[in-house]
């Protein structure tokens, strides 16, 4: 798929906000050393929110990159600290109660109520609530991956594919773009979930190597390799086939739901520059990927 198959924009704000959310986090002590911070600024991972969220308005985005940079920034930390520690991380976010020290997540914890009083800013009651409902569906989802790995369990496929687009953050993303209201006559959730898996798979592709570098089965390649008994390219050449599929039904898929009112069509453009947006930055514009530091798949 080429990359131009989707619009892509990046928000105006976005060189400004992104020093502003970097010395943020520094004070906040998400940052550790001089290096850390260094590492973050040259992967852009602020600029991700810009590609995601082009038209967004400055509190929103700059809101935006603080929760995003959080979500990388305890990503990478899943990977890299105590297994105990992050399991007690993990299981104080889904209890909604402090527990026992869990070492550099403290921290993280520290600073969540501040992002909290930032997302229950946004939207009405009924955006609220699905809010809290994807909010949920994530965690439970960062859990599974943490648990598969922390067992060395791999996981089987249907199963990776019914939770990888939860904790892949997606979903979340796909409902920050409904503000300033929700978007409920469109009947787009099948376009919405073409978009989620498209992402997913994508993602898994460029970060398989370094997945099976790092032991880390949590991929859907390395997960037909072996499930189907195949070799890489034929599981490579079926999954590019797949994002080819995905791309042409979103576009159909786009130009249906655009029928149906004029908000309709500016909800569908919105998506459509989501997705360009998060393609576009994760294959062009960050060396995330790239790094040898870091064999994780990136999180939205």
């Amino acid at each position: 798929m080429d990359r131009n198959d989707f619009p892509v924009s990046l928000n105006l704000s976005t060189p400004r906000l992104d020093i502003e959310v970097l010395i943020w986090a520094w004070n906040c002590r998400l940052f550790i050393s001089p290096g850390e911070l260094e590492k973050a600024k040259s992967q852009k991972l602020n600029w991700f929110a810009s590609y995601l969220f082009p038209e967004a308005e400055e509190g929103v985005l700059k809101g935006t990159m603080k929760f995003f940079l959080w979500l990388f920034l305890v990503d990478d930390l899943l990977d890299s600290e105590n297994q105990d520690s992050s399991q007690e991380f993990l299981n104080q976010l889904l209890n909604h109660k402090t527990g026992s020290s869990c070492g550099r997540f403290d921290v993280f914890l520290e600073v969540l109520p501040e992002i909290k009083v930032w997302w229950e800013s946004l939207g009405g009651e009924k955006w609220q609530k699905a809010w809290k409902e994807n909010w949920e569906h994530y965690l439970d989802g960062l859990r599974w991956e943490f648990q598969n790995k922390k067992n060395g369990i791999r996981p089987n496929l249907s199963d990776y594919r019914l939770f990888r687009p939860y904790f892949s953050g997606v979903f979340l993303a796909i409902h920050l773009l409904r503000l300033p209201d929700l978007v409920e006559s469109c009947e787009s959730n099948l376009l919405e979930g073409k978009i989620a898996r498209l992402i997913c798979l994508c993602n898994d592709l460029s970060s398989a190597e370094k997945e099976k570098q790092v032991g880390d089965f949590n991929n859907e390649l390395l997960l037909m390799i072996v499930e189907h008994r195949i070799s890489p390219i034929q599981a490579k050449t079926y999954l590019v086939t797949e994002i080819k599929n995905l791309s042409k039904d979103i576009k159909l898929l786009t130009v249906q739901s655009a029928k149906s009112s004029l908000s309709c069509t500016d909800w569908t453009r919105r998506l459509n520059l989501l997705l360009g947006g998060c393609l576009f930055w994760a294959s062009q514009d960050t060396n995330r990927y790239q790094s040898t530091l870091n064999g994780h798949t990136i999180k939205l």
